[in-house]
C-alpha cells in the first residue's frame, strides 16, 4: 500500500444491509466536505438486484440459478470493480478523501456464502484497488436490520437468516481484526459522533471539526 502522502486517504464502510452504513457513509462524506476537504464519495454496485431480475425475466429463480453461483459471484463483484474503476482517479489525489460504501470485502464475504471457490479471484480482481486507510464495520442485529430494510424498500430484500449469514462471513474475513466495529443499532446522531471522533484522531482534524454541523 502506498504512504498516505501519495495519495488520498481511503475510508470504507461495510456491514450487512439494513446496519445503518449507508447513513453513516454518506454524512462523513458530507461533514469532510463542509469542513473544506476534498471528498470523493461512492456507493459501489452490488450488482445482485439488478442481475437478479434479469435472471427472472428469463424464468430463473436469481442469477445463481441462471448462470451458476461461482460465474454470478464474479460478475457481481466485476460491476463493484467497474464502480471503482469510475473514480480511479480521486485514489491519487494527496490529502483528499475517498468515501466508500461496500468495498472488495463485501465481495469476498458474499462468496464466502455463495462460492467460496472464487473468493481469491475477486480478491485478485480488486488488487490495483488501495487498502482502505479506516474501515468501519457497521453492524446490527439481523432482525432490527431486517425491519429496516422492509421499512426503506417495501420489499424482503433479504431474510433474517441471509443477513445473519453475510454478518458471519464478514466476521470470518481474514481482514476483519483491522475493521473498526461500530454499533449501528443506536440513533444515528449518536453513531455519527463516534465515527467522526474516530476519522478526527486518525487523521489528525482539528478538534472543532467534531462539532461541525
Amino acid at each position: 500500500m502506498p504512504e498516505e502522502e501519495e495519495g488520498a486517504h481511503v475510508i470504507a464502510f461495510l456491514g450487512i444491509d439494513g446496519s445503518g452504513k449507508s447513513t453513516q457513509a454518506k454524512r462523513i462524506a458530507n461533514w469532510l466536505q463542509r469542513a473544506g476537504r476534498k471528498v470523493t464519495y461512492l456507493k459501489t454496485s452490488r450488482g445482485r438486484s439488478k442481475l437478479d431480475r434479469v435472471a427472472r425475466s428469463n424464468g430463473f429463480a436469481d442469477l445463481a440459478d441462471f448462470v451458476g453461483a461461482e460465474t454470478a459471484a464474479l460478475m457481481n463483484a466485476s460491476l463493484g470493480w467497474w464502480s471503482l474503476y469510475g473514480i480511479r482517479q480521486s485514489f491519487r489525489e494527496p490529502g483528499a478523501f475517498v468515501v466508500i460504501d461496500r468495498y472488495m470485502h463485501c465481495h469476498a464475504a458474499m462468496a464466502r456464502i455463495q462460492a467460496p471457490a472464487v473468493e481469491d479471484k475477486i480478491r485478485g480482481l480488486f488488487r490495483r484497488y488501495p487498502e482502505p486507510d479506516q474501515t468501519f464495520y457497521v453492524h446490527a442485529p439481523a432482525a432490527v436490520a431486517h425491519a429496516r430494510t422492509l421499512d426503506r424498500d417495501g420489499r424482503e430484500v433479504d431474510t433474517i437468516d441471509a443477513l445473519a449469514a453475510f454478518d458471519r462471513a464478514y466476521r470470518g474475513l481474514p481482514e476483519f481484526g483491522t475493521f473498526i466495529p461500530v454499533d449501528g443499532n443506536r440513533p444515528p446522531d449518536e453513531v455519527q459522533v463516534e465515527i467522526r471522533r474516530l476519522v478526527a484522531q486518525r487523521f489528525r482534524l482539528p478538534e472543532e471539526m467534531l462539532t461541525a454541523d
